[in-house]
Parts: C-alpha cells; structure tokens; sequence
C-alpha cells in the first residue's frame, strides 16, 4: 500500500512539475522574465502569509490584495498599451491603416506619452496620405524625445511629402547627424534631393545608402528614379528590378505598388507598353485609386493608340488630383490621336496654366493648332515655346514648317537652318532645306 501511495505521489509530482513548467513558459511569453520573477515572489510571499503567519483570516485576505492591487495599477497597464500597440503594429504591417490608429489611440489612452505609439500612428497616417497629421504626431514623440530617430525620419518624410522640400532636408541632416550610417535616412535624402533636381547629391546620397545596405528598396527604386530622368531607362529597370526582388518581404504594400508603377512607366519609355500595363495594373491592385499610376496607365494606352481607353484613366487620375499636369496634357496629346484638336487645346491651355513652361503642353499645342492650319496662332505659341528654350531644336522645326505654310518661307529657312546648328541629324530640318 505504501509503495503504491509513493508511486501515486510521485507521479501526481511529476505532472505538477509538467504543468508548472508549461504555466512558467507562458508565464515567460505573457510577462517576461521579470514579471515571472515578481509573479514568484508574490506567490512565495501568499505561501508564507497563509501557512506561517497567526494573522485572522479577513487580515490575510486584505494583505493578499495589496500586491494584486499594486501589479494591476504599476504593471498591467503597461502591459496592454504594449499588446494593443503590437496589435497595430501588425495592422500596420498588414496595409489596414485606419484600424491601426484605432489600436495605436486605444493604447496611447493607456501610455499617452510612449514615443513608439505615437510615431506608429504617425506612420499609418503617413501611409493614409494625411501628412499633416502625420507630422503632428511626428513632432509630439520629437517633444518627449528629440533624438528618437524613428519619429525623425517621419517628420522628414511628412515634410517631403508635403513638399516643404527646404524643411525635408533640415529635418534629413538633423536626422544623419545622430544616425549618420542609417541607409533608410540616406535614402529618404536621396528622395527629397531628387524631387528638388538636384540629382549629382540625391545620386550621392543613394550610393551611400547602397553602399552600408545593398538591399535597401528605396535606395534602389530612387537610384531607378535618377537614371530614368536621365534618360537611362534600361538602367533604371535594372534598379526597379532589384527594388522589387528585396521589396517582397521588407516593405508595406504602398511601397512595392509604387516601385511596381515605376517599373511599368520605364517600361513604356521602352516602347514595352503590353508589358507595362501588367506592372501598373499589379500596382493599382495595391492602391486602386493613385492618380500617378492611372495617368501611367492612361500613358501606356496612348502609347499602343488605344486613345479613347487613355484619356478614360487620364480622366480619373484628374478627378482624384485637378492639378496634375501630365494627365492634362497627354489627355491633349492622346485627343491629338483622334483629330479632336480644338478639345486637346483647351487641355494644352490647362496644363499650361499650371506651369507655363511646359515644354511638351507647349509643343503640342502648336501641333494642333497646325492641325486646324491656325498658323499665325501657331507661329506665337511656337515664339513662347523658343522663349523658354532656346536650343531646342524641334522648337525651331515646328516653327519653320508653320511659317512656310503661312507664307513667311524666309524666316521658315531661317528656322530650319538654326534647327540644323542645333542637331545636325534633325531630319525635318533636313528635308526642308534639302528635300
């Protein structure tokens, strides 16, 4: 009987001993290793209390409520700002921007002065598109710790965005000074530089980045940008490319559609239109309504001459943005395609009230006005477009041919011959004085 009952005990022993080391396992997972060392104090302490201690019951029961009373006001709500804040995070991970800032606002309630929270919604707000908020939220962390990089990056980013560009690049050098190797602070130079074409420096900035991280995405995808304004657009491929190999895992969903939209727009510049539309409709599955990836979706329809598809998408990135002024004109352009020249004129005049400088908004304004044979109005509008740059040498061709059809052959030779000086290889310069 005896050595039944010790065999019994032992094995009642032995799975206490399992199910304590599984309760202290997720003890561990749920409070850490400190709290678990807390939690087995407080426990030895209810052990003595109750089985050493002369003190009455309802004595007992007070002083067993104190540590619980202590934990629950010192330590519990630390502990569910933190799982609220881990909930975002992963909401945030998961492109559902609008339900992380309801967990991030639930646990900041909890920890209004966490500089984490705060810059976390900040950031989901950044990808909502709501800059200003964003960098309100930026600057309130920046309050409470003016060196938290996180929240600087996002500050500068807002600013970026908010195209305060001068402001960006304060906020980026203040940033490099306390994280001067961070390649995603280098990057977002390189950004700003670029967006204010000074791109020697933005260049500069994005080889440093590449250089401590060669896999940093927005390096690559800015490095993609440069030398598609340069006009380097196999080497830009080669760059989006790699942006979206090392993209697939360590970026959120807005970051991988945009490099997706810039590979279909390199693409186009191609002349790879049909594969273009694959990638810029792979980016508008991520973010349908982005009024840049439907004017580069509506680009690529002009260039196959599907006319009527383009100027349906140049029509509703207009919608989302009034202001945009490539959608304006290459709907003009793409109204060219089919012969309505005096509606691609209004669209012409429209980008040309935005900036009266656009080369290709003035150029093909010219062109339809040739088109209605409006060669005197043509002839000015061709006067502006020489104004502003002077050594263009389809400039002067357009202007040559309007002259001559107006009846002005001499200064159309004129034209023609300083078309010439310009690019010898002009070809319409060439036939026009040649044949």
């Amino acid at each position: 009987m005896k050595k039944e009952k010790s065999k019994n005990k032992e094995k009642k022993n032995k799975l206490l001993m399992i199910i304590l080391f599984i309760i202290a396992g997720f003890a561990i997972r749920l409070f850490g290793i400190l709290g678990v060392t807390i939690l087995i104090t407080v426990l030895y302490g209810y052990w003595h209390l109750w089985k050493k201690t002369k003190l009455s019951t309802s004595k007992k029961i007070l002083v067993s409520l104190l540590p619980i009373i202590i934990i629950s006001v010192l330590y519990l709500p630390a502990l569910f700002a933190s799982n609220l804040n881990n909930e975002g995070y992963f909401l945030l991970n998961s492109s559902r921007y609008e339900e992380a800032i309801e967990k991030f606002d639930k646990a900041l309630f909890i920890k209004p002065s966490d500089t984490a929270i705060i810059n976390n919604k900040g950031l989901a707000l950044l990808n909502l598109g709501k800059y200003e908020e964003s960098l309100i939220q930026s600057e309130k962390a920046l309050t409470i710790d003016p060196s938290f990089g996180p929240a600087l990056n996002g500050k500068c980013v807002a600013l970026r965005n908010l195209e305060r560009y001068d402001e960006a690049m304060s906020c980026y050098d203040e940033a490099l000074l306390i994280e001067p190797n961070s390649p995603i602070l280098l990057a977002n130079k390189c950004s700003a530089l670029n967006r204010l074409q000074k791109t020697n420096d933005a260049m500069i900035h994005c080889n440093k980045a590449l250089e401590i991280d060669p896999n940093q995405y927005l390096a690559l995808t800015e490095k993609g940008n440069i030398l598609e304004s340069e006009g380097q657009y196999e080497q830009a491929l080669k760059y989006f490319n790699a942006a979206i190999e090392n993209c697939l895992n360590n970026c959120n969903i807005l970051a991988k559609a945009g490099i997706l939209d810039n590979k279909g727009r390199v693409l186009t510049y191609l002349g790879r239109s049909s594969e273009a539309l694959i990638y810029i409709d792979e980016s508008l599955k991520l973010r349908p309504n982005h009024s840049i990836t439907l004017n580069n979706k509506g680009f690529a329809l002009l260039n196959l001459e599907k006319y009527e598809e383009a100027i349906q998408y140049f029509d509703m990135a207009l919608k989302i943005n009034p202001n945009l002024i490539q959608p304006l004109n290459l709907k003009g352009i793409s109204l060219i395609g089919l012969e309505n020249y005096s509606e691609a004129i209004v669209n012409f005049d429209k980008a040309l009230s935005i900036d009266p400088q656009y080369f290709d908004a003035l150029l093909y304004k010219g062109i339809a006005l040739e088109n209605l044979e409006r060669w005197e109005d043509a002839i000015k509008n061709y006067d502006t477009l020489i104004y502003y740059y002077q050594n263009s040498d389809t400039a002067y061709t357009r202007r040559a041919i309007s002259r001559y059809y107006f009846g002005d052959s001499n200064n159309a030779i004129k034209d023609a011959e300083r078309a010439l000086e310009i690019n010898p290889d002009n070809e319409d310069a060439h036939k026009m004085l040649y044949g």
